[in-house]
């Protein structure tokens, strides 16, 4: 049976594969057809000439020869295996990045396969990653240059680690660590996944609900303990070169202050929700005073200093981020076709939920774990750029819970076909 089973994955693994390469195969031909690769200011001014840097035996350092500490050496790292082949093959840098994106594209695919198999069955984790196969905002990002798409394959390898031991009742010990040393090198990609730990503890801990609190405490320290060692070198390599202790980076008051930097003309093309004319004058007041913003701390206490006298104020704007994070993109264009796109998926996400929830134990872990995750993503969103590039690496696990919506469908209204 198991033979079986195994085969039978493997060939929905082939046909996600080679679904998921022909959909953005087709894109970017189409894309790259119609324009040249869009290079981001944090592309063009940080992760690309820091690969060239170590390629050319500089190390991880700007121009001047100081250590550069404002991202994370992660994706640095990566571009400079792809520039390396580049030069050793006269291949394009952007071809072969747009090659990387679908390799990443297509793993990420097969893992959520691999998630959406061992939680919600067959049939509902193969719809569903065909789902987030053609999913617009999946298929765009392997046409630019993105921390999103290689930060997924290790992000959704973590997950489907933690889910598989806790739904096979196996030990969870190796696969605590191996999550949590994943979602470490991840953090090195993307610094948004400092805290990504997090959501995985209390998971880990009621799957252990007829263990001691010991044997309960002992994946979660694990997985802990996993994160911080894949961290460890990057935090011990900035101390030594500068004699800073940083959270991965030093962007973070950067990364708050372009989240509070709303577009706030009345006159906006595609403005979906319209900010209210006293969280306008705040954000106004805020652009004006950049200079005594200067760090993460001195953010906090304005915010709250204007809680405390206009507490509504900043209730809507954060509710204003709330709802941009599930839309929202940064030139804040699209933005009204993308909340139409949004809107349904959510919704349905939210009905194929229900649907695991009922469906027995098993999918109720799948869920809790889902919820924790998006919360946090969500939450990382709102207190900094409040896009929806930056839900984008979560969305594809409701993906699958679409995929068992349709599931429940077809058995419904069409059994024959469902067969």
């Amino acid at each position: 049976m198991m033979p079986r089973k195994t085969s039978t994955l493997a060939r929905d693994g082939l046909r996600v594969a080679i679904a998921a390469i022909l959909v953005s195969g087709s894109f970017l031909l189409f894309a790259t057809a119609r324009r040249p690769m869009p290079l981001s200011p944090d592309y063009s001014v940080f992760y690309a000439p820091l690969a060239h840097s170590l390629l050319e035996g500089r190390g991880y350092r700007i121009p001047s020869g100081d250590a550069s500490v404002v991202y994370p050496p992660g994706y640095s790292i990566l571009l400079a295996g792809l520039f390396a082949v580049s030069g050793a093959t006269d291949l394009p840098e952007g071809a072969l990045i747009m090659g990387f994106n679908v390799l990443c594209g297509t793993t990420a695919a097969a893992l959520l396969l691999l998630i959406g198999e061992s939680a919600l069955g067959r049939r509902p984790a193969l719809l569903g990653t065909l789902v987030w196969i053609t999913y617009p905002l999946a298929v765009w990002l392997t046409g630019i240059p993105n921390t999103e798409l290689p930060f997924m394959v290790l992000f959704y390898l973590a997950v489907f680690l933690v889910l598989r031991g806790i739904l096979r009742r196996s030990p969870l010990q190796i696969p605590s660590l191996a999550a949590g040393f994943l979602i470490g090198l991840g953090s090195l990609i993307r610094p948004f996944a400092l805290l990504l730990s997090l959501p995985f503890l209390p998971v880990l801990w009621y799957s252990a609900e007829r263990r001691s609190p010991t044997q309960r405490l002992l994946p979660c320290a694990l997985l802990l303990l996993g994160n911080f060692v894949a961290i460890l070198p990057w935090e011990a390599w900035v101390y030594k070169e500068t004699g800073l202790l940083v959270p991965l980076g030093t962007n973070g008051r950067t990364a708050i202050l372009d989240g509070l930097s709303i577009d706030v003309r009345e006159d906006l093309p595609g403005q979906v929700l319209p900010v209210p004319n006293d969280v306008r004058a705040f954000i106004q007041s805020l652009d004006e005073r950049t200079d005594e913003l200067d760090s993460p701390g001195a953010i906090v206490r304005t915010l709250a200093h204007e809680f405390g006298s206009h507490p509504t104020t900043i209730l809507k704007l954060l509710i204003l981020k709330a709802a941009r994070a599930l839309y929202g993109t940064d030139s804040q264009r699209f933005e009204r076709p993308l909340a139409l796109l949004q809107l349904p998926f959510y919704l349905l996400a939210l009905a194929g939920a229900a649907l695991a929830w009922k469906s027995g134990v098993d999918g109720r872990y799948f869920v809790g774990l889902l919820t924790l995750l998006v919360l946090y993503f969500w939450g990382m969103a709102i207190v900094g750029l409040s896009i929806v590039r930056y839900m984008v690496p979560v969305l594809g696990l409701p993906a699958l819970l679409i995929g068992l919506l349709l599931s429940t469908l077809g058995e419904r209204f069409a059994p024959h076909a469902s067969r």
